[in-house]
């Protein structure tokens, strides 16, 4: 077994005795000492005969792994060949000494082998190891590989190949959020609704000359604002809201609330008034909590471009609240409307704590001029009316009404008499308004009669 270049030049001379072959052999060598004579920093000959003294060894061990059946000469002809191979490559021969190498191979291996140089991106992916970038507009090759095949066997690498490819041109942030965002929404259906504005914003990022409009970044987080989270979205939302805050950020705008979060509630940030608009809702989460955004904004520093709508919550709604709402919500009573306003306002009430004082004074409303117009034309929703926002009144502060028959049965303060004639019996005619009072007998309203 040859130990060095030397030897297996030796051996393939004096074994194979073969003239045509000890010929080439010889021309090759004539070729290489010629392109040594103008290289002269370095023998290629010299090389060759280092890289098989230093590899001998393991390359055997490899080609019994990848053609057990070889012979002891079939080895030593392909580890000639490996040798002068990455010896002739690393000196960046010219074409011209593949050619003749490529001719010499021919003429050692005989009909025993069919070999190719592996260094075109064009043949078998296989007989390539995994590219490596670099950042050269085009491709080449990175080391020469030697495809060997015996007859009617398969193919193998010894070495395989290994190409440059060009590093794919770096995209700017704005383009790789936009990617990120197409990624998002073909991966997603629940929120395939914003395929079109994402389009928009897409077009936008390719033309890094152009500054985005504000409508543009707008319309989109319109749509995003526009889609009802969910247990099976919420992921890809928040990742959605992630990717936009990125595309913004290239333009310099801060998507508003800057805190803002699908998956976790939290309390407004941006508490400028100038920047926000709230909206204050019965909601579990704990109070001040922000439940949703009906549409995001746009700062830039300082200056807001467009103010952010938010959904807080004024913390658990009411008992019986809900019943209240229905009602005035799905039908239209007579001065329906007035009490509708005063039931919004709840919320806000609850967040200052005075929902008790704001619901015992829609009570004293109702009893009043406001709803005068509603007892007198529709006395069933009236009574509709006044029955659920009794029961608001007891489950949630244990306040009672009471109606008087005779202004005698009550202290001082607990009975007004409606203006008109004085008082000679004190038995009450008619409650214009019944009173109020507290589990403990204490008063809150006192009831308004006509008496005898």
């Amino acid at each position: 077994m040859a130990e060095s270049l030397n030897q297996a030049l030796v051996w393939i001379d004096q074994a194979l005795a073969i003239s045509p072959i000890a010929t080439r052999v010889a021309a090759f060598q004539k070729r290489l000492e010629k392109l040594d004579s103008q290289n002269p920093t370095g023998q290629i000959l010299a090389d060759c005969r280092a890289i098989v003294e230093q590899s001998n060894e393991n390359w055997h061990s490899e080609l019994a792994v990848l053609a057990p059946n070889l012979t002891p000469e079939q080895s030593e002809l392909l580890i000639l060949l490996r040798g002068l191979l990455e010896g002739v490559q690393k000196k960046h021969a010219p074409a011209s000494v593949w050619i003749e190498l490529r001719i010499l191979a021919r003429d050692l291996l005989g009909d025993r082998f069919q070999i190719e140089f592996v260094r075109d991106s064009q043949q078998p992916a296989e007989w390539f190891d995994p590219p490596v970038e670099t950042d050269g507009p085009a491709a080449g090759c990175e080391r020469v590989g030697l495809a060997v095949r015996a007859a009617e066997q398969a193919w193998f690498c010894f070495p395989k190949g290994r190409l440059f490819v060009g590093a794919p041109p770096k995209r700017s942030a704005r383009e790789e959020a936009a990617e990120s965002i197409r990624q998002l929404i073909s991966s997603t259906p629940a929120i395939r609704s914003l395929e079109a504005p994402a389009n928009a914003i897409i077009k936008a990022s390719q033309n890094l000359e152009q500054q985005a409009s504000v409508e543009l970044a707008a319309s989109f987080l319109d749509a995003l604002a526009g889609i009802q989270p969910t247990a099976e979205n919420e992921s890809a939302l928040e990742a959605m809201l992630e990717q936009t805050r990125r595309w913004c950020a290239e333009f310099g705008w801060a998507i508003l609330p800057r805190d803002w979060r699908f998956q976790s509630a939290s309390r407004p940030q941006d508490a400028q008034p100038r920047s926000q608009h709230v909206q204050l809702e019965f909601h579990p989460a704990p109070p001040g909590s922000v439940i949703r955004v009906t549409r995001f904004g746009l700062a830039q520093g300082d200056e807001v471009l467009c103010e952010c709508e938010l959904a807080v919550s004024a913390g658990p709604e009411p008992a019986g609240y809900a019943d209240l709402a229905d009602l005035l919500t799905h039908r239209t009573p007579i001065g329906g409307n007035a009490f509708r306003e005063r039931l919004q306002a709840w919320p806000e009430a609850a967040m200052a704590g005075t929902l008790e004082m704001t619901a015992v004074q829609m009570f004293v409303d109702f009893w009043g001029a406001l709803g005068e117009s509603l007892r007198n034309r529709n006395r069933e929703a009236a009574q509709e009316f006044s029955s659920r926002l009794t029961d608001v009144l007891r489950q949630n502060w244990r306040l009672y009404p009471f109606y008087p028959a005779a202004y005698q049965d009550h202290p001082d303060g607990w009975l007004q008499r409606a203006p008109g004639r004085n008082m000679v019996t004190g038995r009450v005619r008619r409650v214009l308004r019944p009173g109020l009072q507290d589990e403990e007998g204490h008063l809150r309203v006192p009831a308004l009669v006509e008496v005898e």
